[in-house]
C-alpha cells in the first residue's frame, strides 16, 4: 500500500504488502515483502532491503542492504556500500558509513556514531581521496547509547559496548567494555543468563 504524496522510480521493485509512507522518496532499489518505510524517507537507487523491515520516519538510505526482519530507528542515515544483517534493532538517530559491515541480531541504542577516517578532510571529501576503514560489528553484539567507533576496528560476536565509550580497538567476542577510551570490565559468558541469552540466540 502507498500513501498519498511519495514519490516512487518506476525502475523500483517493491514486494507484495510493502507500506511507503507519506513525502517519502523510492528510488532504482528493490524491497522485499511486507516491508514498512516511514514519512520522510529516502531510500536511493541500489538499496537492498529484505522481507519484513521497518524503517521508521526521516531515513537516508543510500546503496546498501538491509537483511530480512531489521527495525532501523527513526533519522537513522546508512551510507552506500554498507551491509546489515538480519532480526538487528537500531534505535534514533544512528549513524553508518560506507562499507560498513553488521552482522545478524545486532543492538545499536541512540545515537551510535560509527566513523570509517582516521583523518577527514574537507579536500580528500571533495577528491573522494580518503582512506576508508570499516567498521565490522558481528552478530549478537549491543552497542550503547551515543557510543563512538573509530575506524577500522572489529566488534567481536555477542560483544557489550557500553553507554558512552569511545571505542579505539578491536573488542573481542564476548567482552564488554565501557569509558573513553573503552576497556575490558567484564565477560558476557560469566553475566547469571547467559545460558538462557545464547540458548535464544542461535
Amino acid at each position: 500500500m502507498t500513501k498519498q504524496y511519495s514519490l516512487i522510480s518506476y525502475t523500483a521493485k517493491l514486494g507484495k504488502g510493502v507500506i511507503i509512507g507519506d513525502f517519502s522518496q523510492i528510488k532504482n532499489c528493490i524491497i522485499g515483502d511486507n516491508t514498512t518505510i516511514g514519512n520522510r524517507c529516502d531510500i536511493y537507487g541500489g538499496t537492498i532491503i529484505g522481507k519484513d523491515v521497518k524503517i521508521w520516519h526521516s531515513c537516508n538510505i543510500y546503496g546498501c542492504s538491509i537483511g530480512d526482519n531489521t527495525q532501523i530507528g527513526t533519522f537513522n542515515e546508512i551510507k552506500q556500500g554498507a551491509t546489515v544483517g538480519e532480526f538487528c534493532r537500531f534505535q534514533c538517530g544512528v549513524f553508518i558509513p560506507e562499507e560498513t559491515k553488521i552482522g545478524n541480531y545486532v543492538f545499536l541504542g541512540p545515537h551510535v556514531l560509527i566513523t570509517n577516517d582516521k583523518h577527514p578532510t574537507a579536500m580528500n571529501a571533495i577528491k573522494k581521496t580518503w582512506n576508508l576503514e570499516a567498521v565490522i560489528i558481528e552478530d549478537h553484539a549491543s552497542i550503547g547509547a551515543g557510543a563512538i567507533l573509530n575506524p577500522g576496528i572489529k566488534i567481536g560476536k555477542h560483544a557489550i559496548v557500553g553507554s558512552g565509550a569511545l571505542v579505539t580497538k578491536d573488542i573481542l567476542d564476548y567482552h564488554i567494555v565501557v569509558g573513553a577510551p573503552a576497556k575490558k570490565v567484564g565477560d558476557k559468558r560469566e553475566h547469571k543468563n547467559f545460558a538462557i541469552d545464547y540458548e535464544n540466540s542461535i
